[in-house]
C-alpha cells in the first residue's frame, strides 16, 4: 500500500476559520485537501461565511461547521475535534489556521 495514502486516511485538518482573506483561504484548502482523509472548517463568525463554504463544497473532503460567533481558538478547535472523532475517528488531527498554507508532502514526512 503506498505511503502516502495510509498517512492521508488517518489524518483529520481542522481549520478555524474568522473572516480570512478568500485567496489566502483558497491555497490553504488546496495545500491541505490533498493530503488528508477530511478537512473540518470551522467557522468562527465569520462575514465571509457563505465564501467559504462555497470553497469547501468545491472539495469532496471537505465539511463546514459554524460556531455561530467568535468563540475563540480553543473553543472552535474543541467543537471540530469532537466533530471528528465522532463522525470520522482519525487518527490524527491536524490544527490549522486559516491562513497556514501546508506544504507538499509535509504530513508524509511529519508521519
Amino acid at each position: 500500500m503506498n505511503d502516502t495514502f495510509t498517512i492521508r486516511s488517518k489524518v483529520a485538518a481542522l481549520i478555524v476559520a474568522h473572516n480570512p482573506d478568500y485567496t489566502t483561504f483558497a491555497l490553504v484548502l488546496g495545500s491541505v485537501a490533498r493530503q488528508v482523509d477530511r478537512v473540518i472548517i470551522v467557522d468562527n463568525g465569520s462575514d465571509n461565511r457563505s465564501s467559504l463554504e462555497d470553497l469547501c463544497k468545491k472539495l469532496n473532503n471537505c465539511e463546514f461547521i459554524e460556531v455561530g460567533f467568535n468563540s475563540g481558538v480553543a473553543y472552535a478547535l474543541k467543537v471540530g475535534a469532537r466533530h471528528a472523532s465522532i463522525k470520522h475517528h482519525p487518527e490524527w488531527l491536524l490544527l490549522l489556521d486559516d491562513d497556514t498554507v501546508v506544504l507538499n508532502d509535509a504530513l508524509n514526512k511529519a508521519l
